[in-house]
């Protein structure tokens, strides 16, 4: 499916940004291919429990309508030990979505929905493999490139964009999970921490304590820097701006518009190649159905292409 729908404005202004460095996307694609694919696999497949339709339907089963509804591929599915409330997707060319027990544990199934289609959001917004480059300039960067100045500028290049891209996301689940709500209790459960204090936070008050950090924030200049030095860092927006922005998008003419005629991608589906240009497109080995040659998935049956 096409990712036009859901993008932040501040999400592709960044990302374009980050493109326009020379050579930028050639060595993130290089690095997902020789690094970041395999280590992920090698580590969900020995410390993961991969979930399906046998291991745990009752979690499994909340991917596959989100990925039918957004028109995507079902990408793997893992449930990792960790207390915290958190979920992270990985992969570019074998996506898979990781649930931390925290998350399972703590939260009901309207929030956890809301998780996996925020985490589906970062696949169909083709954010993966730019987050992935995020972990590689505050790990890697500086000792591979040895080139501090540079890494320096693009690691926080990257955090920006990296918080615009949570908004983007943010819709997605919105849009799966049938409004705002979901999202707004999903942010509640990150500052809360469990179950119990989550479904007892009054909703309207905490988009109230939004609007007064706006407030607050906007009301100097030194405010405003203050505000910057505890965000510079952080590769997520304030959650309390996140229950403000979604609830604010939701509000709007465009996702009415969107739940009302639903999505539709034909950027890469061709009924058949023209003869005088068939190189531009690969041929589906399922359904033999055709897409241009940039495609890694097919568009009329989602199988993965060669």
């Amino acid at each position: 499916m096409t990712s036009e729908y859901f993008i932040h404005p501040n999400d592709a202004k960044a990302l374009k940004t980050l493109k326009a460095v020379p050579g930028f996307t050639a060595l993130t694609k290089k690095y997902m291919d020789i690094f970041v694919e395999r280590t992920v696999k090698i580590s969900n497949l020995s410390s993961k429990l991969k979930l399906s339709e046998t291991q745990l339907p009752e979690l499994y089963n909340l991917l596959p309508p989100i990925c039918e509804k957004l028109e995507i591929p079902i990408p793997e599915l893992y449930l990792e030990e960790d207390p915290s409330i958190n979920a992270y997707t990985t992969g570019e060319i074998t996506p898979c979505i990781v649930l931390t027990s925290g998350l399972v544990n703590n939260c009901p199934t309207d929030v956890i929905t809301a998780v996996i289609g925020h985490e589906c959001g970062h696949i169909v917004c083709k954010h993966v493999m730019y987050k992935a480059m995020v972990d590689f300039f505050f790990t890697l960067g500086d000792y591979i490139l040895n080139l501090p100045m540079l890494t320096f500028s693009l690691k926080y290049a990257l955090l920006y964009w990296d918080r615009c891209s949570e908004y983007s996301a943010d819709r997605v689940a919105a849009y799966v999970s049938g409004g705002p709500e979901p999202v707004v209790k999903t942010m509640s459960a990150f500052v809360s921490g469990s179950s119990e204090l989550m479904e007892k936070i009054n909703r309207e008050e905490f988009l109230k304590q939004a609007e007064e950090f706006h407030l607050y924030s906007e009301s100097s200049v030194w405010n405003k820097l203050l505000m910057y030095q505890q965000l510079i860092n952080t590769d997520h927006p304030f959650t309390a701006d996140r229950a403000a922005d979604i609830v604010k998008w939701c509000d709007s003419e465009d996702y009415k518009k969107l739940c009302t005629e639903g999505i539709t991608d034909k950027s890469q589906e061709v009924s058949a190649p023209p003869q005088d240009t068939s190189a531009l497109f690969k041929q589906c080995p399922v359904c033999k159905g055709f897409a241009k040659a940039t495609a890694t998935f097919c568009p009329n049956c989602g199988s993965k292409l060669v």
